[in-house]
């Protein structure tokens, strides 16, 4: 019996070679769709779900309220001090500082080479409790306590050990030396399997935390600090088995009190917050580590899959249109079935082997367009994904995708096809009722399709106007031609030199000493007190740490006042107009000379600048403050002139780095790709709707042509004759496309609100953001009904320039 299905299957998939093509293109784009965003999703949302008792983990977070509002992913240095005795009722609390520092490995004889690593970002200086926390670790050699209880020792994976010391066998690393940041020497005291669990916690060398006090590591970690917030300093727990995050949340009280007490502040000010460990991947707010790439977001994640799911629905849409308009043509081949005995049971079921036949010879060109899909998206994608087509997760997969889209593209027509009484079918007459019904679905899921397919132009255009608005705003400095150099890490005497010798080639115009440049995704913040209204006041300001020349290179326009004197202590400030109006000053000169209270120390305003941005155009411009202490100040800006190529200065900023650093690797930066950078969810957004808007439309028009090409066959005659009466071409091709037009406009007043809306919401996580113009429907309609028309058109056109008197023939 199923020998004989898929033999007639086959037939009448050969039998009709049109209907069999467009439903194989749209059945793979549809599939492929859904297959890379199941890749994409199955990789992002198995993150952390393997780790050994994941509900019971948090991360400590620290939470600003009050006249800021802000978060850190870490907490201060001061909480390792008290956490172990103010913190009760955990299991384990660990304490970590991600790093990164140019690894060094020593030859083992004095003439063997040194070998050299560039900087190494996958560090973590860390006590043995984080393999407590993290118990899915395999050690190949030593123990936590063991290995990670001591100074100066570090613990390797195999990776990492056959990366430095070339070894085959990684055991052989034990006891030799890693030499870190040039002066920071590490003894191998364990190794650890290379991890097969799919986590954030990526590290690869563990530096033990008693390192520390002894060594230069205090300075990068300096402990003991209330102050300062980095999230480099994090903090886990792990509580008992059933402890909800509420009990976790009031575990941590004491530490609240602890900072509050040390800062006299109001205790509203900051609070420690318990962060599951399954919100770690996807927290875009708080990040992951300093070094990992950016959080997934789980909204567009859900998005994606939507937009997958829809485009599958529209190819199944086609599918079902294309059915069911055959369904007139094989209506004889039904009635003949059932004549000679077969039940509606076995025509359901030949339709439905028919449909699973279609649906197994798309599945290898939905799996050679989801590759190239993963091509396309590359520069998009995590770095660990990958396509194993032969993996149980895909295999899966494909195996569910074609049972769902034969029950759902198949389903509906093969209740038709199986429907049709005997005599009428034979007769050619399918059955009135059946064919108004047939006909009004068709319409229905014709609008449907052009509503999803309108709604993705309008989003596109909705998208890229925004993208373009963000992207081109006046951000309240000068962008163009800014390279910034980080020389983190690296002796602080030589950036001033470094500094200099920029200024002396031709190409650089200006130069400047800062911590970040005006912009960026990280942000460091200081509690600054001042009086308000005859109140004590204290809010969370944004800082950057600068030198004199940081106003004059990015043009930033100073309201009232001077600019900085030149010092390497907090000494001055410039504030913008966002702290101007917290500190309740009318106008920018009144601040000019007024102290606020950095600490204990009243600091002189020494100015006022415009507004710049400071984060992205998703916050609105916070309270900044611009000191010179360029203690602070690890970054060297250059401006550069437009005369020369790009490569070729670099090339000789490079020259200088070489010579003022030697072979340390260079970190730099165009302030314009960083610009770029802060909006790169967006970036994936605005391409991958583009692409969802062409493939929609491109399967919608699929179906509208499969379905004016069955319609002009079944109307050929009725053609003819009004040609023969005298009917010209374009009335024609009117009365063919007229009706389809109509629908497609209807899905235009249909799809209008429902863009707007949600459209209008993606907006809101703006501050500033564009108002959508009536115009982007009007444009988004025309384009569908012209696409629309020229699809529809070209069979009316054909049908309209055809001799009658071949159509007429037969008669």
């Amino acid at each position: 019996m199923l020998k004989n299905n898929l033999k007639t299957a086959w037939r009448s998939l050969l039998r009709n070679k049109l209907q069999t093509g467009i439903n194989i293109v749209g059945l793979a784009i549809g599939i492929a769709g859904c297959l890379s965003v199941f890749l994409l999703a199955e990789y992002e949302l198995s993150h952390n779900k393997t780790i050994i008792d994941a509900e019971r983990i948090y991360r400590v977070t620290t939470e600003f309220t009050g006249e800021f509002k802000g978060v850190n992913s870490g907490v201060p240095t001061a909480v390792e001090e008290v956490a172990g005795t103010v913190v009760q009722g955990t299991d384990v609390q660990c304490f970590l500082h991600t790093y990164s520092a140019n690894v060094n490995i020593p030859g083992e004889l004095s003439s063997t080479a040194i070998k050299k690593f560039k900087t190494q970002k996958d560090l973590v200086v860390t006590g043995p409790e984080f393999f407590d926390l993290i118990q899915n670790f395999e050690w190949v050699v030593g123990a936590p306590r063991q290995s990670l209880g001591a100074p100066n020792q570090v613990v390797l994976t195999e990776r990492k050990a056959k990366l430095y010391f070339g070894l085959k066998d990684p055991r052989e690393a034990m006891g030799r030396t890693v030499v870190y940041s040039d002066s920071l020497q590490m003894t191998v005291a364990g190794i650890l399997q290379d991890p097969t669990f799919r986590s954030d916690f990526v590290f690869n060398d563990f530096i033990s935390a008693q390192t520390i006090p002894s060594s230069f590591l205090k300075n990068e970690f300096p402990q003991n600090e209330w102050g300062s917030v980095r999230s480099a300093d994090q903090f886990y727990i792990k509580v008992a088995e059933g402890v909800s995050k509420e009990a976790a949340t009031k575990m941590l009280l004491p530490l609240k009190e602890r900072k509050m007490a040390y800062e006299e502040e109001d205790i509203s000010t900051t609070e420690f917050v318990p962060q599951p460990l399954s919100d770690l991947h996807f927290n875009a707010e708080l990040g992951i580590f300093d070094w990992s790439p950016a959080p997934a977001h789980k909204s567009t994640l859900y998005g994606l899959m939507l937009i997958a799911g829809l485009l599958l629905l529209i190819a199944a849409i086609n599918f079902i249109n294309l059915s069911t308009v055959q369904a007139t043509q094989r209506s004889k081949e039904a009635g003949v079935r059932k004549v000679i005995g077969a039940s509606r049971h076995q025509l359901t079921w030949q339709f439905l082997v028919e449909t699973a036949l279609l649906t197994l010879l798309t599945i290898p060109v939905a799996m050679a367009l989801s590759e190239l899909a993963m091509r396309y998206f590359a520069e998009f994608l995590p770095e660990g994904l990958s396509i194993d087509f032969w993996s149980p997760q895909i295999i899966g997969f494909l195996v569910a995708a074609v049972v769902v889209v034969t029950f759902l593209a198949g389903l509906y027509p093969s209740f038709i096809m199986s429907s049709f009484h005997p005599a009428f079918a034979i007769k050619n007459q399918s059955g009135s009722g059946i064919g108004k019904n047939s006909s009004k679905l068709r319409k229905s899921l014709i609008v449907f399709q052009f509503v999803l397919a309108q709604a993705f132009i309008i989003g596109a255009m909705i998208i890229g106007k925004q993208m373009n608005y963000v992207l081109h705003k006046d951000l309240g400095f000068d962008q163009d031609s800014v390279v910034y150099f980080y020389t983190y890490g690296q002796p602080d005497a030589k950036k001033k030199i470094f500094l200099d010798r920029l200024q002396t080639l031709p190409e650089v115009t200006a130069a400047t000493l800062q911590n970040k440049p005006p912009i960026d995704r990280g942000y460091q913040t200081s509690v600054l007190t001042f009086e308000r209204n005859s109140e004590q006041v204290k809010a969370e300001v944004h800082f950057r740490y600068v030198d004199t020349a940081f106003v004059r290179l990015y043009g930033i326009e100073l309201l009232a006042g001077r600019n900085l004197l030149p010092t390497d202590t907090v000494s001055e400030f410039l504030i913008n107009e966002t702290l101007l109006r917290d500190l309740g000053y009318a106008s920018p000169a009144d601040a000019v000379g007024n102290t606020v209270k950095y600490g204990d120390k009243p600091i002189a305003i020494a100015g006022v600048v415009k507004n710049f941005h400071v984060r992205s155009l998703h916050h609105a411009i916070p309270p900044m403050a611009l000191t010179a202490d360029t203690r602070s100040a690890w970054a060297v800006a250059a401006k550069f002139s437009k005369d020369k190529p790009f490569a070729e200065v670099m090339e000789k900023m490079g020259g200088v780095w070489k010579e003022v650093y030697g072979d340390a690797e260079m970190h730099h930066f165009v302030l314009n790709e960083t610009i770029e950078k802060l909006y790169a969810s967006e970036a994936r957004i605005s391409k991958l709707i583009n692409v969802a808007t062409g493939l929609a439309i491109l399967v919608s028009c699929l179906g509208l042509f499969g379905l004016a090409f069955f319609t002009v066959t079944q109307r050929s005659k009725e053609i003819s004759i009004r040609k023969v009466l005298g009917a010209t071409v374009t009335q024609v091709v009117g009365l063919l496309s007229k009706d389809m037009i109509a629908l497609v406009v209807i899905a235009l007043v249909i799809a209008s609100p429902l863009a707007y809306y949600f459209m209008e919401k993606w907006l809101q996580d703006f501050a500033y953001a564009i108002t959508i113009p009536w115009w982007i429907f009007v444009v988004a309609g025309l384009a569908a009904v012209g696409v629309a028309f020229l699809t529809v058109g070209f069979q009316s056109m054909k049908a309209a320039l055809a001799n009658p008197v071949e159509s007429l023939r037969s008669e």
